[in-house]
């Protein structure tokens, strides 16, 4: 009877984590569909299963993204911190989740959070394989804070140190930023379109202009920002301003 129990236990448990290799399929699904509703339901289900370390980290890192894709700041912060303090987690996890928190702090605006944590992960592993991306991160904080120097040398480290890299891309392109801070509210593939909208704007009284970039495969790209501003702060009102009136908003560095 127990050897039977045995073999039933281990059919059952091969079982559940069959089950649970195909939901992880799911989640993998949902994140690249940005459900992050179903992410959530997903990853609590796995998570009842039978799981090694390195999986429950996997799903906590999904439902941490989840909850910053929502805009629950503070929750995505309460599981990656847990993460990053759990011994169990292995090395490269742990440094996916500092990244992470950098993010979570970031994109609650909350600069100096997010600059403390690209600091904290370069001390953790100052080889890590995603050093090309710590510096970046570190770089965008530093240009939030207006710490123009600081954050080109960052900047340059990337492109030096990883020049083959997309990260190496995005800094050259935050190299030919401006040092004061803007808010951008289109971006058109036409001029004439850009160009209507910098009217509309200066006829709001707003300082509007346009500025010409390319992207990736050299498409050349008309932007439309507002402002020359000398702070984060003073963008941030601008932003809000500009959001309440109904245009998508982001800020340029």
């Amino acid at each position: 009877m127990r050897k039977f129990l045995i073999l039933i236990t281990l059919v059952f448990t091969g079982f559940v984590l069959s089950a649970a290799a195909n939901e992880l399929s799911d989640i993998e699904m949902a994140v690249l569909a940005k459900d992050w509703k179903r992410v959530v339901q997903l990853t609590d289900n796995v998570r009842s299963c039978p799981t090694d370390a390195s999986r429950q980290a996997r799903l906590l890192y999904w439902q941490a993204l989840s909850a910053m894709e929502n805009r629950s700041f503070t929750k995505a912060r309460s599981i990656i911190d847990e993460n990053i303090k759990n011994q169990k987690v292995d090395q490269r996890w742990r440094e996916r989740f500092y990244l992470l928190r950098i993010d979570a702090y970031y994109l609650d605006e909350k600069y100096d959070q997010a600059l403390v944590s690209a600091q904290d992960f370069l001390k953790v592993n100052p080889k890590s394989d995603f050093l090309s991306l710590g510096y970046l991160k570190l770089a965008r904080a530093h240009l939030k804070l207006a710490h123009w120097v600081e954050a080109r040398q960052y900047l340059n480290k990337t492109i030096s140190e990883f020049p083959g890299s997309m990260d190496s891309q995005t800094a050259r392109q935050l190299l030919e930023e401006k040092d004061y801070f803007s808010v951008q509210i289109g971006s058109f593939g036409e001029r004439d379109k850009a160009s209507q909208l910098v009217s509309a704007m200066k006829e709001e009284g707003e300082y509007a202009y346009i500025i010409e970039k390319a992207d990736k495969i050299g498409k050349k790209l008309y932007r439309v920002r507002v402002g020359r501003l000398g702070s984060i702060i003073e963008a941030q009102a601008l932003k809000d301003k500009l959001s309440k009136k109904g245009y998508p908003t982001n800020i340029f560095p």
